[in-house]
């Protein structure tokens, strides 16, 4: 059997993230997918090394294995929205009544979880993020900045590229 080289299209860290979560919603074994195909896309991933950086010491701060423990705890949380833009993981949807679920998630050292009051929408975020500009963002403006990857639950996908 001839194995996929799942990330050979991707040159960063941002690319590798949105594959790594595409391809997560479709092969892991709670989804219907193939055990050891997700296992492949595990090890492929934490294997990474990204050509293009957006920033100095981004893949020294980067933790492949915190960020797919946090995707793979968010998948298992019925009715919400999992959208990746950039660096970040967005989550809204039903996240009222799974506020305590979401708030479990160990972010890990790498990673902060936290809730926008202005978004309605919770995220995770790399630690030591730090916003270079004054302006306040909307999600529009953010998925058009940074594209966009998003699921809603099992089967209704939606994909926006921007930038």
């Amino acid at each position: 059997m001839t194995k996929t080289d799942y990330f050979r299209d991707c040159t960063s860290l941002d690319e590798a993230r949105k594959t790594y979560y595409r391809l997560a919603m479709k092969l892991h074994p709670d989804k219907g997918g193939d055990e050891e195909q997700f296992k492949e896309l595990a090890n492929q991933f934490h294997a990474f090394k990204p050509s293009e950086f957006k920033y100095e010491n981004e893949f020294s701060d980067w933790n492949s294995k915190a960020y797919s423990g946090i995707i793979e705890a968010l998948m298992e949380i019925p009715g919400i929205v999992i959208e990746i833009c950039g660096s970040w993981i967005w989550i809204s949807g039903e996240t009222k009544n799974r506020k305590d679920q979401i708030k479990s998630i160990r972010a890990g050292e790498h990673y902060q979880r936290g809730f926008s009051a202005k978004k309605s929408m919770w995220y995770f975020s790399p630690k030591g993020y730090k916003k270079r500009s004054s302006d306040e963002l909307d999600m529009d403006s953010i998925r058009n900045i940074y594209g966009s990857e998003e699921l809603r639950g099992n089967s209704q996908k939606a994909i926006r590229e921007g930038g």
